[in-house]
């Protein structure tokens, strides 16, 4: 099946923190059957090749330079590899775009209200939640996420995990025609998420919390007042 490439919108001011040998890894979960071919986003709409890949095998990208124009890289698709792939590229070619937006692995953190605008007719669905649960590296870990849900837009049907804090791709499922990709984020060489829960101090619960001790603590010196 072909994946056909479109103008795209170049994202800039990516965080420093993605810097040259900065890689991702994410396990295929679903993958649609056949070969797929590999046009970049225009311009140029360059052809890398072809690709297939099955459920158990690996999607690894490595940074190769990064700057205020966006990121390229090696992408490596089981055992397929393509050099001197543009974030952009792979985001065409691999359905992980929502048109003109594509965020591929690495959206630009720093301007989700942008991003929002230009995906704001594209019958996409944005919501934010904390807390998600996800392990990477072997290690549980918990996210602030951006989740993006795209229903029927010209056939695609879409579903992207962000981290709001880095913007890297934590899990996707996008399909398109006969074409299915279902893939999470299992390594990186980033350190990303929290270790635990967090929790706003603004909630309602833990500022109730926050009264209650400071009632004990109050009552506990009035007590020991009284016996002094």
């Amino acid at each position: 099946m072909v994946i056909s490439s479109y103008p795209c919108i170049f994202q800039t001011g990516f965080a420093s923190y993605i810097e040259i040998d900065t890689w991702v890894d994410y396990t295929v979960l679903e993958s649609s059957n056949g070969t797929n071919y590999f046009y970049g986003a225009w311009p140029p709409g360059y052809y890398f090749g072809n690709w297939n890949i099955s459920k158990g095998e690996h999607m690894h990208y490595t940074v190769t330079s990064s700057d205020i124009i966006g990121i390229n890289g090696t992408l490596a698709i089981g055992n397929y590899t393509f050099n001197d792939v543009r974030n952009i590229d792979l985001a065409s070619a691999l359905a992980l775009s929502i048109y003109p937006w594509n965020g591929g692995f690495f959206a630009n953190s720093s301007d989700w209200p942008a991003i929002r605008t230009q995906i704001e007719d594209t019958n996409t669905s944005i919501e934010e939640s904390s807390n998600l649960e996800h392990k990477i590296n072997d290690l549980n870990r918990y996210f602030d996420i951006i989740k993006f849900n795209t229903t029927n837009y010209y056939g695609q049907n879409s579903l992207f995990y962000y981290d709001t804090e880095s913007g890297i791709l934590l899990c996707a499922k996008s399909y398109f025609g006969n074409y299915l990709l279902n893939i999470s984020l299992s390594m990186s060489s980033l350190e990303l998420g929290f270790p635990s829960k967090t929790y706003d101090l603004k909630t309602p619960y833990t500022f109730s919390y926050v009264l209650v001790f400071l009632a004990i603590i109050i009552l506990k010196r009035k007590a020991w007042k009284k016996t002094t």
